[in-house]
């Protein structure tokens, strides 16, 4: 499977036939250059692998506690506060 134009990686849309594609083209093209697929695939996943060794372990939380609007909730009004819907049981 070679194109008029040569065998390099740019030109190698043979797997390309009036804007419809030749899966069966593009599998063995795949498969062709799966040596250099799973070494990139490789050196990413090391990269990335090392590169979260050397990253700073930074944390940080907050938190927003606003007071209720009645003095005593039964455990269903005090679900229905964490809802954001008033409670029957309260005034």
């Amino acid at each position: 499977m070679s194109n008029s134009q040569g065998d390099s990686p740019a030109n190698s849309s043979s797997w390309i036939h009036n804007d419809r594609v030749d899966f069966v083209s593009l599998a063995l093209l795949l498969w062709k250059r799966r040596t250099t697929l799973v070494a990139a695939t490789l050196l990413a996943g090391a990269t990335f692998y090392a590169a979260s060794f050397l990253l700073p372990e930074e944390y940080e939380s907050s938190i927003l506690l606003l007071p209720t609007e009645t003095p005593q909730l039964d455990q269903l009004g005090a679900a229905a506060a964490l809802l954001g819907r008033k409670s029957s049981t309260g005034s």
